[in-house]
This record gives structure tokens, C-alpha cells and sequence, in this order.
């Protein structure tokens, strides 16, 4: 039984239908104001008349406080909230690819470098969210996307919890039982490696096609990973090794943060299961593993310069999350070239990725970066932080209301975030203008702006 089309939900012209589930419907829509395709998800209203209706309404408004909060390339871009005719909707990013779950259909178990590529985008998503205190609690083939090749795309923060709202307390399971661990079927609450354990599920079925009954342990996982023929002998031996601490029932046991997981699918990439092991002790701490804190290790020091030209690079291809997403990377790499290679993985397009690494090259950060082993004090002369505001506060709300159109409701934070970036109001609308997809909508944005203001492609 399906509902019939509106020609409009809001300010939005609505074109066709994306998608049916058991909560609700996803339009293609047409926002004529600044001439956007979106996608809109609307709530059946059957489901909205029930018992559990009002709770319904305030889950689905938190899935966009949820993803509003969570900017990053690899999470789709959530840009409204409204209500139409009592029916609440979400305007979110129109994806042009395909659900993960479809793909594992048509074309079976995937090739270990292509798997690994897309749990690492996925972990790189939760990365962002978990560090706005959002955990997913729903990752699952069916709310990932592929665009193109390989670029991935988290979506669907329909059950996500944020730390501080109650509507996901103790004794409340939510999310999809196959990927659930078992702090979340027992309807316990969770924290953001329940996610982690969700993403080790999917590891699994990615490379094997096998998805493990709920709250099983670990035999017929591993027994799944060792009759797959498919993957060599080193592959599979590493693969095993990874998913006994992705899998463990014990969160404490699992790896404790997205980026300890990607660190240790090196190994796995390179069938190398003692590579698995050790990149997994240097993150967590062999200690951790067996539940016991992890002891503090010293970030490695970089130049501020340094940061500030990877930043300056960074910011034309993802906008003003930039500098969080360089601070974030720089915590975990003491190679230069490392550090640009998790950059670089930030940016959903092959070619702007082969362009940042291009402006790295020419930036001078190479050569500062290579003068001194210590990763000291670079040569380079760049304007850092404003010892003076860069706008008004009035001209910076004008600068907000202007932006919204364009982003949605993340505006004020992309103002924010860049006026401390910039050094004049001319640099501030150049570099928000790097946060709008579309470059017609970008150049329209732009001509708002100081007249010398021009687009960064």
C-alpha cells in the first residue's frame, strides 16, 4: 500500500519517488529558490496517528538534529526540518548512487582493497558524528551509499542517539538485529562502539557474503572467513585476527575508536595478520584490549604553519570543516605524507583528491615540512587566527541568513567556524563559498559578498 505522491511538501516541488520503507517515503524534490534537487523523507502518517506517535515525531526531528551536527564528505548533508499539513519532513543531500545492500545483491562478496575502501569511509563518517557525540546505532549496508566508483556516503540517522537527549534511554533496542551488539539487544545503552561493533559486522559480509545470527559468538564468523576461498591464506588469517576484537561482546575489549579501526586495516590490506595485531596494540594498547585504559601517549608536533597551508589546501575541496578535519588527522600521523594521504581521503572526488595533493606540493608545506625532523616551525609566512574579529557581529548574522539558503540549518556553525579562519570578510565569503555544492549556486552566493569576492573551483 503505498501513499500518493504530493505535487508539494513545503517550498518544494516535488518530482517523483526515490524510495518506500516501513517508516516512510523518499521524494525527489525541486527547491526552486536557489535551484536545488533534494531528497525529502517524509514519515508514513498512519504511523504518526498511533500510540506511539509523538514519540515517533521527536525521533524523527532528533535524526536531524543528529545529521545536521555531523558535516563531513562521507555523511549525507542534511539542509532543512519543516512540518506540511501536520506530517514532519527532513530536505537532505540527493545522493546520485547506490545503497551498498543492493550491490552485495547483484554482485556477491566484494575484493578485499574495495571492501577495505568502503568500511574506511564508513569509519571515517562515524569519526566525525562521534566526535559531535552522535552515535549512529544503525550502520548497515542498507544506509550506506556508493557514488561512483567507491565514494561513500553514511545515511539515515533515524535512531541515532546524541548524548544529550533521553529518547534513546536504557531498555529501549534500537536498529537492525544483525549488526546490533549485544549491549543493544539487551536493551542497554550504548556508546559509539556499539557503531564500531555494527561496522565489524558489516566487514565481515562485505568481503565473505556471511552475515552472523544475533548474538552468536564468534565460531561461525570466523568459520565463514576461513572456507572463503576467494581471499588468500594471509588474507583470511588477518581478516580473522581484525574481527576477533571488532566482534567482542565486551565493548571494552573492541577497538575504542573509529580511527583505531582504521589503523589496523592496514594490515588486513596487506594480508598481514601480525600487522593486524600490532597496528591494533600501537592504537589501543595491547592492555586496553583485555579492558584495562588505555595509557596516554604523546600526540606527534606540528608546525602551525604546516597545519595552516594543509588547511588552506584542504578547505577549497570540503569547505570551512577543514581545520577540524586537519587537527583531527594530525593527532594521528607523524609523517607528512601520511598526513596528507588521510586528508586527501576526506575529499569524495579522485581528481579534487589528485588536486589537493598537487596544492600540497606547491603550497611550500612539503619543504617546510621536510626542513627539520622534529616537524618544527615551518618557512612559510601565512596569516593565522585574527588578533581582531573578522566581521561585526551583525555583519556575521547577515553573513549566516545569506549562507542559509544555500546549507540549511549548519550556517551559523560554517560561519562561525570560518571567521576564525580569515582575515578580512573578503576571505570569509571565499572560503563559506567552498561549503556550496553546486558552483552556480556558489557564484550566486558569492555576488552577495564584497565585490572583489570570487569563486574558489
Amino acid at each position: 500500500m503505498g501513499e500518493i505522491a504530493p505535487e508539494r511538501i513545503g517550498k518544494y516541488a516535488v518530482e517523483g519517488v526515490l524510495g518506500r520503507g516501513a517508516m516512510g517515503v523518499v521524494y525527489r524534490a525541486w527547491d526552486p529558490a536557489i535551484q536545488r534537487r533534494v531528497a525529502i523523507k517524509v514519515i508514513h502518517r498512519h504511523l504518526l496517528e498511533d500510540d506511539n506517535g509523538e514519540q515517533l515525531r521527536s525521533r524523527f526531528q532528533q535524526e536531524a538534529r543528529a545529521g545536521a551536527r555531523c558535516v563531513h564528505p562521507n555523511i549525507v548533508t542534511i539542509f532543512d526540518f519543516g512540518t506540511d499539513g501536520g506530517l514532519p519532513f527532513i530536505v537532505m543531500e540527493l545522493v546520485d548512487g547506490r545503497d551498498l545492500r543492493s550491490l552485495l545483491k547483484a554482485q556477491g562478496p566484494f575484493e578485499v582493497s574495495r571492501g577495505l575502501q568502503v568500511v574506511t569511509g564508513v569509519l571515517e563518517a562515524l569519526e566525525a558524528a562521534h566526535r559531535e557525540q552522535v552515535v549512529h546505532r544503525d550502520i548497515k549496508p542498507a544506509n550506506i551509499l556508493i557514488v561512483g566508483d567507491r565514494n561513500v556516503k553514511v545515511s539515515d540517522f533515524g535512531v541515532a542517539r546524541i548524548d544529550t537527549s533521553e529518547l534513546t534511554g536504557t531498555g529501549m533496542a534500537l536498529g537492525t538485529p544483525y549488526y546490533m551488539p549485544p549491549e543493544s539487544l539487551r536493551g542497554e545503552t550504548v556508546d559509539h562502539r556499539a557503531d564500531l561493533f555494527s561496522v565489524g559486522v558489516l566487514l565481515l559480509e562485505l568481503l565473505t557474503g556471511f552475515r552472523p545470527i544475533p548474538n552468536s559468538d564468534l565460531g561461525a564468523p570466523l568459520a565463514a572467513v576461513e572456507t572463503a576461498n576467494h581471499l588468500s591464506p594471509g588474507e583470511r588469517d588477518a581478516l580473522v585476527k581484525l574481527l576477533r576484537i571488532a566482534l567482542q561482546g565486551n565493548a571494552s575489549q573492541r577497538f575504542q575508536t573509529a580511527r583505531h579501526f582504521i589503523q589496523a586495516l592496514a594490515g588486513l590490506q596487506q594480508g598481514d595478520a601480525t600487522l593486524v595485531l600490532t597496528r591494533t596494540e600501537e592504537m589501543n594498547g595491547s592492555e586496553q584490549i583485555r579492558g584495562i585504559p588505555e595509557a596516554a601517549t604523546p600526540e606527534p608536533e606540528w608546525s602551525p604553519d604546516i597545519l595552516q597551508l594543509l588547511e588552506k589546501s584542504l578547505a577549497r575541496f570540503v569547505g570551512p570543516m577543514a581545520g577540524r578535519l586537519v587537527q583531527e588527522d594530525a593527532r594521528s600521523y607523524d609523517s607528512l605524507e601520511e598526513l596528507c594521504t588521510s586528508l586527501s581521503r576526506r575529499i569524495p572526488s579522485p581528481e579534487e583528491r589528485q588536486q589537493f595533493v598537487s596544492l600540497v606540493e606547491t603550497s611550500g608545506a612539503r619543504r617546510a615540512g621536510d626542513s627539520s625532523p622534529s616537524l618544527g616551525p615551518g618557512t612559510s609566512a601565512t596569516h593565522g587566527r585574527p588578533d581582531v574579529p573578522v566581521a561585526s557581529a551583525a555583519e556575521l548574522a547577515r553573513l549566516s541568513e545569506q549562507l542559509l539558503e544555500f546549507v540549511g540549518p549548519m550556517a551559523s556553525r560554517l560561519v562561525a567556524d570560518a571567521a576564525g579562519k580569515t582575515s578580512n570578510l573578503q576571505e570569509l565569503y571565499e572560503l563559506l563559498a567552498t561549503s556550496i555544492p553546486d558552483l552556480e549556486e556558489r557564484d550566486s552566493f558569492l555576488r552577495k559578498g564584497p565585490r572583489r569576492a570570487r569563486s574558489r573551483r
